[in-house]
């Protein structure tokens, strides 16, 4: 066997791996999609819906905080539970410190 007729085998072959390879990928990037998906019950994608694109503290995290947490971690110092203050954005991100209430 001639080496142009080896090397023309040889192209052939390393595309037919390529496309093994390429239809292989294509597949299981195909499954992982699918599986991805899953059946959510009506009330759950209702309420995706209505979620907003972008989330304001002011506007929808800090109504619950003063709901559940103010009374530990609110504006009163008096009552405020280890150091965390849970009034503003900047105060619930805000680092603690080593030894709250000290």
């Amino acid at each position: 066997m001639s080496t142009h007729k080896q090397l023309e085998i040889l192209k052939q072959k390393s595309l037919q791996y390529s496309l093994i390879s390429l239809m292989s990928t294509l597949f299981f990037v195909a499954i992982a999609l699918v599986s991805c998906e899953s059946d959510k019950p009506a009330e759950v994608v209702a309420v995706e819906k209505q979620l907003p694109e972008k989330i304001d503290f002011n506007l929808h995290v800090k109504p619950i905080i003063s709901d559940k947490c103010f009374s530990c971690h609110g504006p009163d110092e008096a009552s405020r539970e280890a150091g965390l203050e849970l009034t503003s954005a900047e105060s619930a991100f805000a680092a603690l410190q080593d030894t709250p209430g000290k």
